[in-house]
């Protein structure tokens, strides 16, 4: 994964479920914000991706991803570089983050996700060999895996005008990238 995807992931996933409530659909200027800032955050991760812990940003705990960030001394150069291209705040850029990354996934990908995660669900359910506390935290994972998933059907269509562009961001993160 390169470090832009890496940093893509970490922001999107920062405050996932607490972003993850339907909201207002993306519109354009967001989604052109995020094709703009995408370059400089490759650049900013590549100029510190020897301070970079790969572990740290595979997390989706906040704590652990905002250590890290600063622990590289990005986390003020992040919030710098997502206001000039016209986020109000960090938190604003993780969720359109978020919801343009999981539009991209839907539509370039080999289907719906939330098909397979309704199928990893049946699978926890009907696995005996898994005790109730396993089972309920995976449950509970895919449950706020499906919540990042709330708004979208509504982003799709604002995102698909982009597609081309966000390929060349995502390259293989789908199947159906490059």
């Amino acid at each position: 994964m390169t470090v832009l995807r890496r940093l893509i992931v970490a922001f999107a996933f920062l405050l996932m479920p607490g972003l993850a409530l339907a909201a207002e659909p993306l519109t354009p200027k967001q989604v052109e914000g995020f094709i703009a800032v995408a370059p400089e955050l490759e650049k900013l991760g590549t100029e510190h991706a020897d301070e970079f812990d790969g572990e740290s940003f595979q997390s989706l705990d906040a704590k652990t991803i905002v250590e890290a960030l600063e622990a590289a001394g990005i986390a003020k150069d992040y919030e710098a570089l997502v206001k000039k291209h016209g986020f109000t705040s960090s938190f604003e850029a993780a969720d359109v983050m978020r919801r343009v990354m999981t539009a991209y996934m839907v539509s370039a990908g080999d289907g719906d996700p939330r098909v397979q995660l309704d199928e990893a669900r049946a699978q926890v359910k009907s696995d005996d060999s898994l005790d109730e506390e396993t089972r309920a935290g995976i449950l509970k994972d895919i449950d706020a895996t499906e919540r990042a998933f709330a708004d979208v059907d509504a982003d799709k269509p604002v995102i698909t005008p982009y597609i081309e562009q966000l390929r060349e961001i995502f390259g293989g993160l789908v199947s159906g990238g490059e």
